[in-house]
Parts: structure tokens; sequence; C-alpha cells
């Protein structure tokens, strides 16, 4: 088996990713073992991924292109500064996993996976796929399908809304390459909420509750998804509401993302 072959050295390479984060001066410092067992599973579906979006693999494993892509995922999405990321990255990618030495590469590949699953979605021929509405799409269509909590940070105008609503579209239309469809799910459920600085706990929790029962009252083949709208609103609020987040975030069984 490819993937425990290399288990030690992606161990490695992780670690060395953690302390890289770790040594950030604002809250990209903050990593923790879940980030790890995030990276893992973010891996291991797009090594599945992959082959069936026909990606050009010369010169790359599927292993290390896999890694890469959920270290993009899980880590390098965060960074203001990805080139020196990269280089960093570059580095610790050793054999069996790498044979490239220029760090362009990572950027390079990553780019290449965005721009082929944007292509495959439903967007108007005015609008431009510019690289804040590419990676607000791939980030997007990557963490509702494995339900793993989304914070969209940007300024009015960089796609955040654009993007909401072009994944929700595409999704329901079906994403297929050759025919094949290449999402988990066939069906979206998207609730969204408006947060303000009256926003309540209790009305965060009813928002969640909604959107687990249509879960659970759903196909196997749906999935539902909570988007928080403004929730940098709700940090103003008295009533504190955004407490309630981390056991709901913890214990959700759907996708949740906030703006």
């Amino acid at each position: 088996n490819v993937l425990c072959h290399c288990c030690d050295v992606i161990a490695t390479v992780l670690s060395n990713v953690q302390n890289y984060m770790r040594e950030m001066r604002d809250e990209c410092s903050f990593v923790s073992l879940r980030d790890v067992e995030r990276t893992v599973q973010v891996m291991l579906w797009f090594y599945k991924l992959i082959p069936k979006l026909h990606l050009n693999t010369t010169g790359m494993s599927l292993i290390t292109y896999s890694l890469i892509l959920s270290i993009a995922v899980c880590y390098r999405a965060k960074l203001r500064d990805r080139t020196k990321f990269d280089s960093y990255l570059t580095s610790s990618l050793v054999v069996p996993l790498s044979t490239f030495t220029e760090s362009f590469v990572i950027k390079t590949r990553i780019d290449q996976c965005q721009t082929r699953i944007v292509n495959l979605m439903r967007i108007e021929a005015h609008i431009a796929r510019n690289s804040a509405l590419t990676e607000n799409l791939f980030m997007m269509f990557v963490c509702i399908q494995l339900k793993i909590p989304l914070f969209i940070v940007g300024k009015p105008g960089s796609s955040k809304s654009l993007a909401r609503s072009i994944i929700n579209h595409s999704f329901n239309e079906g994403l297929c390459v050759g025919g094949n469809r290449i999402t988990e799910y066939d069906h979206l459920y998207m609730q969204c909420y408006q947060c303000s600085q009256y926003t309540t706990s209790a009305e965060i929790v009813q928002v969640f509750s909604k959107s687990q029962t249509i879960q659970q009252e759903s196909a196997a083949d749906s999935v539902a998804c909570v988007v928080l709208d403004e929730v940098g609103l709700a940090e103003d609020s008295p009533n504190l509401p955004l407490k309630v987040l981390h056991s709901l975030l913890e214990d959700s069984e759907v996708s949740e993302f906030a703006r």
C-alpha cells in the first residue's frame, strides 16, 4: 500500500507544517492535533477525487498531490504570505514524496485543481473567475462535502455571497466529469441566517437544529449546510451568542460556514 509506505514521511511533513504555523504572530499560530486529523481526512478524499478530475499529475505522485491539496485546504488557505510557506513546504517534501525543488510547483498544482473544479460549476459568462471567487468556491466545495467548518473572511466585494450562490446552484445541478458525478452528495440544502448585534444563542441553536432535522430526514445523497452571514456582527452582541458554536461544530451532522 503506497499510503502506508509513506506514513512516516507524511507524519514528518505535517509536523513541520504544524511547527511553521505555530511560529506565526497572528491567529494562524493556533493549531492542534485536530488540524492533523483533518488534513489526513482531506488527503484521503483527494486521493480518490484526483483521478476522477483527470488532473495532470506528471512528475508528481498521486499521494504527493493529495497531500499538497489537503495542506492547502487546512493550513495554506489561512496565510497571507503563501510564497514563503510554499518554499518551506517544498523543502519538507522529501523522497519518496517529492522529486521537485521549485516551490512554484505547489502553487501551480493547487491552481490547476481549483480551476478544474470551478470550471465544472454553473457560472454565468459575465462573471469574472478571479482568484478570490475561485478560492472561495474551491474551499466551499471541499468543506461542504467533508462537513468541515469554514470561516470566509473578506472585505465587501470579495465574492463571498456570489460564491455561496454559485455553489448552491452547482451542487443541485450536478458536478460531473465524463458523465460521472464528483460530489459526495447529489443535493445541498442551505440554511442561511443573517447575524446581527441582536443575535442570541437560542437563534443560532435553532438554525442548526433545523438543519440537523433536514439532514436526518433527507436521503443519504443529501447534505444540509448552515450559513451564518455577517457572523462578525454577532460578536458585538451583549448576549455572546457565538459561545454556542464550539459545541455545535463539534457535534454537528451538517456542513457549516460563516462569512
